[in-house]
């Protein structure tokens, strides 16, 4: 509730941050594990809830989303400039993808490697994982090394083009169901995201380069 607030009310607390003590995050952080982790086939609304509180923490309470999403042993954080009026530039650094051990950005991951699936059984899961990336990368500088370990994924962008080509003119045809006439609206919405993902990217690596 308190992070849906502050995604209607970002003007006003985009530069504010939760006061939470260490017990706090520690137990949030293990309720969203369980339920992007263990949950995620049983409670579709409980998903997207939880990925929903992603996007809004991603966007305007970036400490506190490093805090909830990353692992002690793997969060570093840059202070910036004291005084500037901005919020610090956070990176977090995560091994390979393909370690064994369990991570929320491997989660995430999966999500995308594994689209194939969602797109017609919980089109709404995907389009939601896929503006939770899109709000990340709007905020690239500061989640460069989220980025770089979803990069690093030699399926991620091979996952995302596949998802842009899925709609043909063969689509529009005057029987669609209502079914088919929702499925395709998702998809466009899907490409829609996408191709913002891209085109955040494009502009990250002008800057980097």
């Amino acid at each position: 509730m308190l992070l849906m607030t502050t995604d209607f009310l970002a003007p006003y607390f985009s530069a504010s941050s939760f006061d939470l003590d260490d017990k706090q995050v520690a137990d949030l952080k293990d309720s969203v594990s369980f339920i992007l982790l263990e949950q995620s086939e049983e409670n579709e609304d409980l998903l997207v809830a939880t990925i929903n509180l992603f996007i809004a923490a991603a966007r305007y309470q970036p400490a506190f989303f490093i805090a909830v999403f990353a692992t002690k042993e793997f969060m570093g954080v840059q202070p910036g400039n004291a005084g500037d009026g901005k919020l610090p530039t956070i990176e977090v650094s995560f091994g390979p993808v393909e370690s064994k051990s369990s991570s929320l950005v491997d989660a995430v991951l999966c999500y995308v490697v594994n689209s194939d699936s969602h797109i017609n059984k919980k089109p709404f899961v995907l389009l939601n994982v896929l503006n939770f990336l899109k709000a990340l990368w709007q905020r690239a500088a500061q989640y460069i090394n989220i980025l770089a370990r979803l990069k690093s994924s030699k399926k991620f962008w091979k996952q995302l083009s596949k998802i842009i080509s899925l709609t043909s003119l063969d689509s529009f045809t005057d029987s669609l169901t209502e079914m088919e006439a929702l499925n395709l609206a998702y998809k466009y919405q899907y490409q829609s995201s996408i191709m913002e993902i891209m085109a955040y990217d494009m502009f990250l690596q002008n800057k980097l380069s």
